[in-house]
């Protein structure tokens, strides 16, 4: 099994969701994140709950969040209004984008961790077929990577 917690970025993902609190305009840099993108269970609910708000057109601050959570039934799951007030003091809006590609590139190696134990397990079984794993593995890493000609 592939450890991954050298694929975890905990600050990066506190600093992204204390950004979108901050400043309404880190969103911009934010938005392109998927929830799944971020380790921390509390920081996937707490994203969730920030994309329902922003698919309202309502605006990410803490009290509109830690009431939206709380509606879900999600606040406690979140870590709580305590956990979420202390995201706000965990960066500066500014350097969202930098926190954003370190959240990323920690779900992309989570990622390939998870392609890699599943091949692992898959070249373990008896009659297991190397050049079909590998096959996968390449087709897997092909269509999650931008194709560096597609712009010529």
């Amino acid at each position: 099994m592939i450890s991954q917690d050298l694929a975890v970025s905990d600050h990066a993902e506190q600093a992204v969701l204390g950004a979108m609190l901050q400043s309404p305009e880190a969103w911009r840099e934010v938005s392109s994140l998927e929830s799944s993108d971020f380790a921390d269970s509390r920081h996937r609910i707490t994203f969730t709950a920030m994309q329902r708000l922003a698919g309202q057109g309502k605006p990410i601050d803490y009290v509109l969040l830690t009431e939206e959570l709380e509606q879900a039934g999600d606040l406690d799951n979140a870590g709580g209004p305590q956990y979420i007030g202390d995201l706000i003091n965990e960066v500066v809006a500014e350097n969202a984008a930098h926190y954003v590609e370190r959240v990323r590139e920690a779900s992309q190696r989570r990622q390939v961790a998870r392609w890699l134990d599943e091949a692992h397990e898959a070249i373990a079984k008896p009659g297991a077929d190397p050049v079909a794993i590998l096959a996968d593995l390449q087709a897997r890493t092909l269509a999650t990577t931008p194709n560096p000609l597609a712009s010529y």
